[in-house]
């Protein structure tokens, strides 16, 4: 058989080697061999497999060791019995995020977690440092804990519920590091409804961050008032198959509507409105004087210009005493 005719069989038979020129030097082997994809770094912990690339197994490491003792604390919180073994799985940018879920995620992602497949996707470079990623982390691993309710009970929940429980134990205030003025949008009556919020946080970052920020006050605002029981008592009645509201209305004796109503009357507070504003007033301060400085400088180097000129003209002999002809520093003999 000719070689060009072997040669296109190889190429088209799955997994055949690709074939070399006969002018190939040894020394190219290498480098070719070299070019294939690496394996990732595995390993397993107490409730969690995981898998890194290898070239960034150094920073994740630490914080897949942490997974463990971060998981059984949040399960002591939320009072969870259990919750069911996953994978974690680290990507290292967000291009890599999507090609491992196999859809466009919204630019806001940074972790994943996903029942169904029973693991979560971190991407190590989407977080705008280590301190917020540690953050993400935490969040998901709350959501992580709320698979203990079961698969069922836990996709019964409102989108918005899941993260403001999520985002009161990570504490991970704004997203993007977006501030959001709740109080301000709440006063003018432009704040969203949670109920916006009940399947998804849609794509645009701003929107997203504002869902987050109203849930997370949300949950915060019950645990404030009804004590840190409440939360893990809402708890055993989703794992007993009650739903959101029968939760509420039984351990509150109110509706999430009137919670909400209450939460956008706080919202919407004079001294929320005050508290909101009071940093910004220095920060737009601050970019006034920036502003203005340059204007400033420049009436005072005009002005002092004026002066000099002024008290040149002070110094001709017209400014000399009359008598003879010498300025007069009597003053400085007087006693």
């Amino acid at each position: 058989m000719p070689d060009a005719v072997l040669a296109a069989l190889l190429a088209v038979l799955p997994g055949a080697p690709l074939p070399l020129p006969a002018t190939a030097s040894a020394d190219a082997l290498p480098r070719i061999a070299a070019a294939e994809p690496q394996e990732p770094a595995r390993g397993s912990t107490r409730w969690f497999d995981w898998e890194a690339p290898q070239d960034i197994v150094a920073e994740v490491r630490p914080m897949t060791l942490l997974a463990d003792e971060e998981l059984q604390r949040i399960l002591d919180w939320l009072e969870i019995e259990s919750a069911p073994r996953g994978t974690i799985v680290w990507v290292e940018s967000r291009e890599d995020l999507e090609q491992e879920l196999g859809f466009d995620a919204p630019d806001w992602f940074a972790a994943v977690t996903q029942p169904a497949q029973g693991r979560i996707v971190v991407a190590l470079r989407a977080a705008p440092d280590r301190s917020s990623l540690l953050q993400t982390f935490r969040h998901e691993l709350v959501h992580w804990a709320m698979l203990g309710l079961g698969e069922e009970a836990w996709a019964r929940l409102p989108a918005w519920f899941h993260e403001g429980v999520a985002e009161t134990w990570a504490d991970q205030r704004v997203l993007a590091g977006m501030g959001v003025p709740l109080g301000w949008r709440a006063f003018t009556g432009d704040l969203p409804l949670l109920s916006d919020f009940r399947e998804e946080f849609g794509d645009e970052p701003y929107r997203a961050a504002e869902g987050y920020a109203l849930a997370h006050a949300f949950v915060q605002r019950l645990v404030r008032r009804h004590g840190r029981e409440l939360l893990p008592g809402m708890m055993d009645d989703l794992a007993a198959g009650r739903s959101l509201e029968e939760s509420l209305v039984a351990r509150t004796g109110l509706a999430s509507v009137t919670h909400e109503q209450a939460l956008r009357a706080e919202l919407s507070s004079v001294g929320r409105l005050l508290g909101e504003v009071y940093p910004q007033f220095f920060l737009l301060l601050a970019l006034f004087t920036v502003a203005v400085f340059p204007f400033v400088l420049r009436a005072r180097r005009r002005r002092r210009a004026e002066l000099t000129a002024q008290w040149g003209e002070s110094d001709s002999d017209d400014a000399l005493d009359a008598d003879d002809g010498q300025a007069d520093d009597r003053w400085l003999n007087l006693k």
